[in-house]
């Protein structure tokens, strides 16, 4: 999460012959889904899904890949719980269409659902996109300053030693690219991470000139103390966007008072957030919490 899905799949509009159909799976159960796929083909909201009709459709805009971001939404972390999954992808191959499917995947969730259906063949091809390397970084942070119009100036920043670089012949310069490698080796290549702290590392003056500051990063000691039980909480978390607690609670069989307890706890620290509902980790703490969960063997990197 946070490596760039969506803006690779974006990126490929522009390098097919044939028109490209992008659906961002923002449903939570497979009939919802499948109303949103309708109505990227410009069906109106009670449009029922109609093989026929889709493949027409399709085949009129002259689609040849239909793209469809964060399909893991549909996943749940309880038995059965790629069962939306499954109906969606059933009712999809009913269309018999000869273009191709390109589906996204959260990096962890796919790992759950490889061991859940080992025996299942999920995808003919799978790319995995790699981390960001620091020149990337640097390079799209530079991209986005030029596009805001802004030079921050970092000379008056004190960078640890280690991320230092004598290579720049500017305190401002060497200082801002001290400060880019400090948000490399936390983010780990997460480009969506890496740019958060960098803006969070800009102020604007009275006078209007930029100053740059070092990124505010989060610690993982009291993470590493956690009980086990509150431990696999936040793996389940790191597992699934946007997952239920009573999900939670099934997924581990564990008591509602242990789980409400460890999820007041992880609000009061700022290690989730909660959308209608719905948890995930925060942008701030997931790579802490990602380290510390792979570092516990509870979670592949």
């Amino acid at each position: 999460r946070g490596t760039g899905k969506t803006r690779f799949l974006e990126s490929l509009e522009d390098k097919i012959e044939s028109s490209l159909l992008f659906v961002d799976c923002r449903a939570a159960t497979g009939a919802d889904f499948l109303t949103l796929f309708c109505q990227s083909l410009g069906l109106g909201p009670g449009a029922k899904f109609d093989p026929r009709e889709i493949r027409s459709r399709l085949e009129d805009k002259g689609v040849g890949l239909v793209a469809v971001d964060n399909i893991h939404r549909l996943l749940r972390p309880v038995i059965g719980g790629q069962g939306e999954l499954d109906i969606v992808i059933s009712r999809l191959q009913e269309l018999d269409f000869p273009g191709t499917w390109l589906y996204t995947v959260d990096r962890h969730t796919w790992r759950y659902l490889l061991a859940a259906q080992p025996k299942r063949a999920i995808a003919d091809t799978i790319l995995e996109l790699p981390p960001w390397t620091e020149e990337q970084i640097a390079d799209y942070i530079q991209q986005r300053c030029e596009e805001m119009n802004i030079e921050p100036d970092f000379s008056a920043v004190s960078v640890p030693r280690q991320f230092l670089d004598a290579q720049h012949s500017s305190p401002s310069e060497r200082n801002r690219a001290g400060v880019i490698r400090m948000l490399v080796d936390y983010a780990e290549g997460n480009i969506s991470v890496a740019m958060r702290l960098f803006a969070e590392c800009l102020a604007v003056e009275k006078s209007g000139a930029v100053e740059g500051a070092l990124p505010c990063l989060a610690s993982s000691v009291e993470l590493e103390a956690l009980p086990l039980d509150s431990a696999l909480v936040l793996r389940v978390i790191a597992q699934f966007e946007g997952v239920h607690p009573q999900d939670i609670q099934a997924a581990l069989r564990v008591s509602p008072a242990e789980v409400h307890a460890m999820l007041r706890l992880a609000r009061m620290r700022g290690w989730i957030e909660d959308n209608d509902g719905r948890l995930d980790l925060h942008w701030r703490w997931r790579p802490v919490i990602v380290r510390m969960l792979a570092r516990q063997n509870l979670l592949s990197r």
